[in-house]
């Protein structure tokens, strides 16, 4: 097994490779036992996670759906045409830098019209947008 975690420093990833070596020959005391508990506790409570931005329905998607739809839904969610929309979005690329990434520059411009246009919560345009809370930060 490898017990490389970035967070632990190699003494310690050494310590808890030979407690759990020792786990699994039943050759520990019961200090290390306790050890072992509040390590695998703190595991699984700080690096095992299972995100809630669980929907199929992306972002991208919503997005794709409102600027393909009625004219009105661009209004009520992005508080412009669907034009202004793309020639801002344009704009921005060609002028002033922004690029995809890991959301596309058109989910960037939407998500911050979003929150800016109908003064939503960080939380509610994760939601909205099935991103982290810190990437819609």
């Amino acid at each position: 097994m490898n017990y490389d975690t970035p967070e632990l420093s190699e003494e310690a990833q050494q310590r808890l490779a030979t407690i759990v070596t020792q786990v699994q020959h039943n050759n520990y005391h019961e200090e290390e036992e306790q050890v072992l508990s509040s390590v695998l506790l703190h595991h699984e409570t700080y690096f095992t996670k299972q995100s809630c931005m669980d929907s199929n329905y992306t972002g991208q998607m919503w997005v794709d759906e409102v600027l393909n739809g009625h004219d009105d839904r661009c209004m009520n969610c992005f508080r412009m045409p669907k034009n202004i929309f793309h020639s801002l979005l344009h704009d921005l690329q060609t002028n002033y830098g922004l690029k995809h990434g890991k959301v596309s520059a058109m989910e960037k411009l939407a998500l911050s019209l979003y929150i800016l246009g109908n003064r939503e919560s960080n939380s509610n345009a994760a939601e909205r947008f099935q991103r982290s809370g810190e990437t819609v930060s």
